[in-house]
């Protein structure tokens, strides 16, 4: 596996182009998306996943959804099922219980191995790359283990130097308090402002926001 990681983290450092903003930006983004407009977010996660599809990236969507009919409608309301018909077989819709939490407990260290095996496998299929968007609104429901997903989102920042998907997470900004999503705009480089992907100013190393973290949590 470390000879696939170097080979990876080396021939995949370039700029590729995100969809909704003419900036381009080195692999392995990691944007935090607060909306509070639907129509913005379903643009945005459109255009996204699109411009990887173009791009020659393999893509993936998570959906917080219950039901097969809920993630049918939900894939339409977003324009996902165009994107499905004229990219088969590189698009990848799952639910967030499938990704998250399939056993019914969020384990960091779980999705993080998946996300890698995930990556090496798509560029051994031909891919240049992953592009992966995850809803966040089921912890606000309170699943077990939600309360490490911080934990995880600034460890994301470490995987993805070897393993350089270009990913966005989305936050409905009516779901969370104030110290929640001042934990979201510490754990991610990027954030969306306006509809643009900016430099976030509020973007704490990995290292430094655990260290807080995890004192914060200790029992």
């Amino acid at each position: 596996m470390k000879d696939i990681v170097n080979f990876h983290t080396c021939s995949e450092n370039k700029k590729v182009p995100i969809g909704f903003t003419e900036e381009t930006f080195f692999q392995g983004i990691h944007i935090g998306y607060i909306y509070n407009d639907e129509a913005e977010r379903n643009k945005i996660v459109f255009q996204f996943l699109e411009s990887g599809l173009l791009n020659g990236e393999k893509a993936a969507y998570f959906m917080d959804v219950a039901s097969i009919a809920g993630m049918e409608k939900h894939r339409h309301a977003l324009g996902l099922d165009k994107l499905s018909e004229r990219h088969r077989g590189r698009i990848t819709l799952a639910t967030t219980q499938e990704i998250y939490y399939p056993g019914g407990t969020f384990v960091p260290d779980e999705i993080l191995d998946r996300l890698g095996i995930f990556y090496t496998q798509s560029l051994d299929e031909g891919f240049t790359g992953v592009r992966i968007i995850g809803e966040t609104s089921w912890l606000a429901r309170g699943m077990p283990g939600s309360s490490r997903f911080m934990e995880y989102e600034a460890r994301v920042n470490d995987t993805f130097i070897n393993y350089p998907v270009n990913a966005i997470c989305l936050y409905d900004g009516s779901l969370f308090d104030s110290a929640m999503l001042r934990d979201v705009l510490a754990v991610h480089p990027i954030i969306v402002v306006h509809g643009q992907a900016v430099k976030n100013p509020y973007y704490i190393k990995p290292w430094w926001f655990l260290k807080k973290y995890q004192g914060l949590h200790e029992e």
